[in-house]
């Protein structure tokens, strides 16, 4: 249980933590920023607005939103705040408090306190700072903006006019204490207005239904939920608990009924089947040790251990063991029922390979007084079979499961033993039809002969047909004496001499047409040579002038030493047709020499085909030199037509110089074969690679050219431009000069044909320009000056004026005041008075709920 608590506890705390409106704001805040919005009052789009406004001369200002006050007053609240913060004088502190819809503004500022007292009354009890926050905040706090409402406050603040301080005649300004001395008129003063920030948007619809709804209800909501959570689940772990002890006694159960079925075969049976059940007996005994062992465990489970962390694992480890062993036993009492089935089955099995045993004993006995053969060897087998089921039989009453491994045995041997005896009638039948299996096959093979007029002089088949009538008759001995296997064995190759008699002598007849089809080819073929060689001495003779030696002698070396070899071919030919012919018909022979004459003429194509392959190489390469060449002497011609059409000042002429010299080397090696094919395409390469860099770097010259003009052009007119707009304000004597110097060394480099260094030299007008702009921008900004300092001044003198009548008046009044109380006066008595400061800071503040009339007052001195 305190395990469910601690978890209760960690919920709250986390669901504080994510809306910190839970927990009371009495606390004073750190300062972090220009505002610090705790209560979530600001939209966080305006407050960037805020902290526009909120910075600069002559106040820095300081916003602060906390959800309550908790009955501690405003003033003291905002003042603690200004002093926990370290504000200095000239910052100014504005507190919101949600709930208690209460503003409050703290200064600590003579002077800012001084310019609020000098504001009008407005008939009211309330402090003028007060009322003024009353007016400049309150409004839009009303319709929910208080990102506005706040802007709008500081603006009207920092507008506020500073109280003139008129000197009397009866004490000149330099007698007065320095800390009263005239200050400026208030028009100088007056801070410049400030462009009014975007007012922001009011909080939207999402952020006052986040903000409205009751967070400390949802924590405790979430807490019980979190609660009734753990609750469930550890009632469903105690139910688990209670499932899990009665599981297992039944388990244990169904295992102790395997091991009473088990024990019967332990104790009074032998053997495989003995030896089955220990291992089936020795497993149930680890079970029921294991299962009892769990048992134990859940069983000293208290109510105080299922509330600790490892309760849950100890009950999945125990829910584990019942499964595995429910499993095994299972697949244990499969194995028990195995052993019972196959106890019962048995003798049935017996039954039925011993009526089976006298079936096949029935028919080879049949077989024996049918044919009159003995069948020793089956006659073997059936006994040998009657034995091992009879060993069955005396088995089964103690080893129930080695007696089943010997009946499967048995039984696949009594099925090939039926097999065998059906088999006799068929290779007997055999037999007998292999006079006319030998009458049919010498009937094809001598058709063969005498078709294809062949003489048998390296083949026998009429040895076959002896070899295949000597197997038969060794068939038919095993046959007798019942070894089918064997019988089997001979008339399969028996039935392959047949075979082989008739295929010898059709591969003779095919070997005596192939051999005349390639006497025939092989005739065209010389038939054909001369013709060859014509075309391959043509090919060599404009070789041979064309290129040079070292690319074509090995392979025309190696095709001329072929002919010698294809003319020695003509005499192998001659002895091939007599090999072949109707007298000899020597045909293996035959084969074997035009086997080396095909081989001979194969190589001789090679030869040939490597030959011109190599032509049609060095053809292309020729080819690519000349197409090389004239794309080369194209891009020259570009780029001298470049040159020209720009005007471009020659800067190339270490490229054209290796460019002619390359053009004049190829054409000469071109005019004087034969060929160096590797030097001349080096050569030409070079002159492409180099003709088209050329033309590169004249095109992109041409165009930094171009550019540069571009530039050049433009900063004239740029200048021309500028000079016309500020020449009636500004001496532009010393840009002019600057600017003549810039473009006339542009213009040099141009000349020099350096474009890139006059584009640059003309791109530094921009900075003539500019400052030309700068100065011509200053000359304004100072007659600006000038005219509001006049004005400035004026409104100045207007004030003094002013101030000087009211003194007057307000003399006038005083001395009139004095005659008419003076015959009051029967002692002459003096006065004096003087004031002292606490330093304290003001404050003063407003709702804008209810009736909109609370608010608070500041100390003053």
């Amino acid at each position: 249980m305190k395990n469910a608590m601690r978890w209760l506890s960690a919920i709250m705390m986390i669901v504080m933590l994510l809306h910190p409106g839970i927990v009371q704001a009495d606390a004073i805040p750190s300062k972090s920023g220009i505002v610090r919005d705790i209560a979530k009052m600001i939209p966080k789009e305006s407050i960037p607005y805020i902290e526009r406004a909120a910075k600069g001369k002559p106040y820095t200002f300081y916003l602060l939103t906390i959800n309550r006050l908790d009955g501690q007053d405003a003033a003291e609240y905002a003042t603690e705040v200004y002093h926990k913060w370290k504000l200095t004088e000239d910052d100014i502190l504005i507190l919101l408090s949600k709930e208690d819809r209460r503003v409050e503004m703290n200064f600590n500022n003579p002077a800012l306190q001084e310019k609020i007292d000098a504001l009008p009354n407005d008939d009211s009890s309330r402090s003028k700072l007060s009322a003024f926050v009353d007016k400049h905040f309150i409004p839009k706090a009303k319709e929910g903006n208080f990102a506005r409402a706040a802007i709008t406050l500081m603006e009207a603040t920092k507008q506020l006019k500073t109280v003139p301080i008129v000197p009397t005649p009866e004490k000149p300004a330099k007698d007065l204490p320095s800390g009263n001395k005239p200050s400026k008129p208030a028009s100088e003063n007056e801070s410049q207005p400030v462009a009014a920030p975007k007012e922001p948007e009011g909080p939207s619809s999402l952020v006052l239904f986040w903000n409205s709804i009751p967070w400390p209800r949802v924590g405790i909501a979430a807490g019980l939920a979190a609660l009734c959570i753990l609750l469930v689940a550890w009632m469903w772990q105690v139910q688990r608990l209670r499932k899990i002890r009665t599981q297992i006694p039944a388990v244990m159960a169904t295992v102790s009924q395997a091991l009473e079925r088990v024990h019967h075969y332990t104790e009074l049976y032998q053997g495989a089947t003995q030896q089955q059940a220990a291992a089936i007996e020795q497993q149930l005994t680890a079970s029921i040790i294991a299962l009892e062992s769990s048992l134990k465990e859940m069983k000293q489970i208290s109510f105080a251990h299922t509330l600790l962390p490892k309760f849950k694992s100890q009950l999945d480890a125990a829910d584990n063991v019942r499964q595995t062993r429910e499993k095994e036993a299972a697949e244990l009492t499969k194995q028990i029922e195995q052993i019972e089935v196959t106890e019962r089955q048995l003798v049935d099995s017996i039954r039925e390979a011993r009526a089976r045993l006298q079936q096949l004993e029935y028919e080879y006995r049949q077989e024996i007084s049918t044919r009159g053969w003995t069948l020793e060897a089956i006659d073997q087998r059936y006994h040998t079979l009657v034995s091992r089921v009879q060993t069955v039989d005396d088995m089964d009453t103690f080893d129930p499961m080695g007696a089943n491994a010997i009946m499967d045995t048995s039984k696949a041997e009594i099925e090939q033993l039926a097999q065998d005896i059906a088999s006799i009638a068929h290779y007997a039948n055999l037999y007998q039809q292999f006079p006319n299996e030998v009458a049919s096959s010498r009937a094809r093979f001598e058709s063969i002969v005498q078709e294809h007029r062949l003489k048998l002089i390296r083949i026998d088949p009429y040895g076959c047909l002896e070899q295949a009538r000597d197997t038969n008759e060794r068939m038919l001995e095993q046959l007798r004496s019942g070894k089918i296997s064997e019988a089997v064995q001979l008339a399969e190759r028996r039935g392959q001499h047949l075979t082989d008699a008739v295929h010898m002598t059709q591969r003779l007849a095919d070997l005596k047409l192939k051999n005349a089809e390639d006497i025939q080819a092989i005739a065209n073929r010389f038939s054909n040579l001369p013709e060859e060689e014509r075309h391959m001495n043509g090919l060599h003779q404009r070789i041979s002038h064309t290129y040079r030696s070292n690319y074509w002698n090995h392979a025309w070396e190696l095709y001329h030493n072929g002919l010698s070899v294809i003319a020695n071919m003509r005499s192998r030919l001659d002895n091939v047709r007599s090999l072949s012919s109707e007298e000899v018909q020597e045909y293996e022979m035959a084969r074997q020499e035009l086997d080396g004459i095909l081989q001979a003429w194969q190589d001789q194509d090679r030869n040939q085909r490597q030959y011109e392959e190599l032509v049609m190489k060095l053809d292309q390469a020729l080819e690519l030199i000349n197409r090389q060449m004239k794309s080369g002497e194209q891009a020259y011609t570009r780029a001298q037509d470049v040159i020209k059409r720009n005007r471009l000042v020659q800067a190339w002429r270490y490229a054209e110089d290796s460019l002619m010299k390359l053009d004049s080397g190829l054409k000469q090696l071109l005019a004087q074969p034969p060929y160096d094919i590797d030097l001349q395409s080096e050569l030409s390469s070079q002159y492409a690679r180099e003709a088209e860099a050329y033309l590169q770097d004249v095109e992109r010259t041409a165009i930094v050219k171009r550019d540069a003009e571009r530039t050049m052009n433009d900063m004239e007119a740029r200048y021309r431009s500028t000079y016309h707009r500020t020449n009636r304000k500004v001496r532009l004597s010393h840009f002019d000069s600057q600017y003549s110097q810039i473009m006339s060394s542009a213009n040099d480099y141009m000349y020099r044909g350096e474009y890139e260094r006059a584009s640059q030299e003309a791109a530094a007008v921009a900075g003539i320009i500019s400052a030309m702009n700068a100065a011509y921008d200053a000359v304004i900004a100072e007659e600006r000056r000038r005219e509001e300092a006049r004005r400035a001044e004026e409104r100045r003198r207007q004030e003094a004026r002013r101030a000087e009548e009211r003194r007057r008046d307000e003399e006038r009044r005083r001395e009139q005041a004095s005659r008419s109380s003076s015959y009051r006066s029967n002692s002459n008595s003096n006065s004096s008075g003087g004031s002292s400061s606490n330093n304290s800071n003001s404050s003063g503040g407003s709702s804008w709920g209810g009736d909109n009339k609370n608010s608070s007052g500041g100390s003053n001195w």
